[in-house]
């Protein structure tokens, strides 16, 4: 690849896509009142709490939110928060890019607990001192948004590393064999709607119908229609909870024949109808009880 007289490997591509977009940044109190909410989303969560109180509940175990600890809330996991006692609440929802979705199900199928030390505690609390204050000179929404970028990709890393020697060995492995898929993949992550089929995705990438199919699979643990089914509600959750399109302008934007089969893919993959899903993140970011 060339881009002017500089040549980008292909080693440096592939670490150019892991990284965090962050979809909302905000600094919120919330009340037992407020804070009762059951949560399932494509997109990463990462909480802190400024006193203990808040807890989220997953799987049937209730996880205490300590003040001195950072919680990621990995996508797809289902759970519920609760508050004892009125609490100050830093959250950020954003989606993490790079990884493959079968490894991210089977590895981060719970929340995640990190100690706020080392590197991640410092960029913690920068984040939190922006984001409490946003107004005030210096502390405008990109620093918000900045600093929210480096912390969440930061506490991955971090949950990362942490990890048992096998799940790491397999992301690593999959890093290197991702190669050939790769074309295909972001052929179908740039646009959610793309009406290209099997034969299409193997032969842009150079392969034999049967062959792709194996190892698109293999590699993200989801055959081409399910993971064109996974991209587009990806795509249209996050529009539902960070804008106001409509649903049949959603629908047509990410693919799908019509509303109505939009509405039933969709609470199919999340338990609620995307109207429902709107609903609930728009309390997530009410003052009174975000998430």
């Amino acid at each position: 690849m060339e881009i002017g007289e500089t040549t980008v490997t292909w080693e440096e591509q592939r670490m150019q896509r892991f990284g965090v977009q962050v979809l909302i940044a905000h600094h919120t109190r919330v009340t037992p009142e407020s804070w009762t909410l059951e949560l399932c989303s494509p997109f990463w969560r990462l909480y802190t709490m400024d006193k203990r109180g808040g807890f989220i509940t997953c799987g049937g175990r209730r996880l205490e939110l300590a003040p001195d600890r950072l919680y990621l809330v990995p996508a797809w996991v289902a759970f519920m928060t609760g508050t004892a006692r009125p609490v100050g609440h830093g959250y950020m929802h954003f989606l993490l890019n790079g990884f493959p979705e079968s490894w991210l199900k089977t590895t981060f199928d719970r929340p995640v607990e990190l100690p706020l030390t080392g590197a991640t505690g410092v960029l913690a609390q920068q984040w939190l001192a922006v984001i409490q204050h946003p107004a005030e000179e210096g502390r405008s929404l990109p620093a918000v948004y900045g600093w929210a970028g480096v912390l969440a990709q930061a506490a991955v890393i971090t949950a990362v590393e942490a990890l048992p020697a096998e799940p790491r060995a397999k992301l690593s492995q999959w890093i290197e064999t991702d190669q050939a898929l790769r074309v295909a993949l972001d052929r179908l992550d740039a646009d959610p709607a793309a009406r290209a089929d099997n034969a299409e995705l193997a032969a842009l990438v150079g392969l034999g119908l049967d062959h792709f199919s194996r190892r698109f699979k293999a590699a993200t643990g989801l055959t081409p229609a399910q993971y064109r089914i996974e991209r587009r509600v990806l795509t249209a959750s996050r529009w539902l909870a960070t804008t106001k399109r409509k649903l049949d302008d959603i629908a047509e934007a990410t693919g799908f024949t019509d509303r109505f089969y939009f509405t039933r893919i969709f609470k199919a993959r999340l338990g609620v109808t995307p109207g429902e899903f709107r609903r609930m993140h728009r309390l997530e970011r009410a003052d009174v009880g975000s998430s």
